[in-house]
């Protein structure tokens, strides 16, 4: 596997140094499994649900084209703009953006980063005055 992210390897080497981060990974591998295994007990129905949430899934991604479509009529009619990409970027992405109302958005155009950069710094600020 390639990583292409920048600092990648910096980043994760800093954050598996945290004691806290690592304790916190151990205690969430320790009782994961269990946990599971109590709250799939405690559902007689799990297997049921989750060959129906599997159907859900299978449908809906059969038929992605028209639930993206009425997705996008009711953004429209609630307000939100909604960009479509003139090509797709690759084929796990969505070939549409949500333009927020900050210019926030993550899956905006790369031309917009410094953009979104300024509007999320300036966000900030503005909770932080909202918070006091």
């Amino acid at each position: 596997m390639k990583i292409d992210t920048p600092r990648f390897e910096e980043k994760s080497r800093a954050a598996l140094a945290d004691p806290e981060l690592r304790r916190a990974m151990e205690t969430m591998q320790a009782n994961f499994s269990g946990a599971r295994g109590a709250a799939v007990a405690g559902l007689p129905e799990f297997d049921a649900l989750r060959d129906r949430a599997r159907a859900v899934k299978d449908r809906t991604l059969a038929h992605l084209d028209h639930y993206l479509e009425a997705w996008e009529s009711a953004a429209a009619a609630a307000g939100v703009r909604v960009h479509r990409a003139r090509k797709r970027l690759a084929p796990a992405r969505p070939a549409a953006y949500v333009r927020c109302p900050t210019d926030t958005c993550s899956l905006g155009p790369p031309r917009r980063r410094e953009a979104r950069g300024r509007a999320k710094r300036a966000a900030r600020r503005r909770n932080a005055r909202w918070r006091r």
